[in-house]
């Protein structure tokens, strides 16, 4: 079973698309049970589900291969961003979707790169920034 995750893990893509195809199983399967009974909440609950079904293997194979599941966050930032990010959804629960979504997604982005370390941010600053630099 390790050997399998082991050569799963050196092609991440195709960890990725079996954990994906997975994920889609599990969503139907839910979907079949779920939606009948609970209607649209049962959806919802089905679409977590999958979540769960997809990130699961995907995390156990990171901490078979690196040691860890962080995936480079700082656990007490990630809390922080994740409560800051609830808070601007309830605060800005009145306002127009469609206005908002840029917003949302600048704040997942910035938030994302809070959550990490400061190595891996600059990591990655210094990648986008030799990327646009062409």
């Amino acid at each position: 079973f390790a050997a399998m995750f082991a050569l799963f893990w050196r092609t991440r893509v195709w960890f990725r698309v079996w954990s994906a195809a997975l994920a889609l199983v599990a969503v139907v399967v839910f979907d079949w049970l779920l939606i009948p009974r609970y209607g649209a909440l049962g959806a919802a609950y089905a679409s977590v589900l999958a979540h769960v079904v997809y990130w699961i293997p995907y995390l156990a194979a990171v901490r078979m291969a690196e040691g860890s599941m962080r995936l480079g966050w700082v656990p007490t930032r990630a809390f922080g961003v994740a409560v800051a990010i609830a808070a601007l959804l309830y605060a800005t629960a009145g306002f127009h979707l469609m206005i908002m979504l840029p917003i949302y997604a600048a704040a997942c982005a910035f938030g994302a790169l809070a959550a990490m370390s400061a190595a891996d941010r600059r990591t990655i600053m210094s990648q986008l920034g030799a990327r646009f630099a062409r």
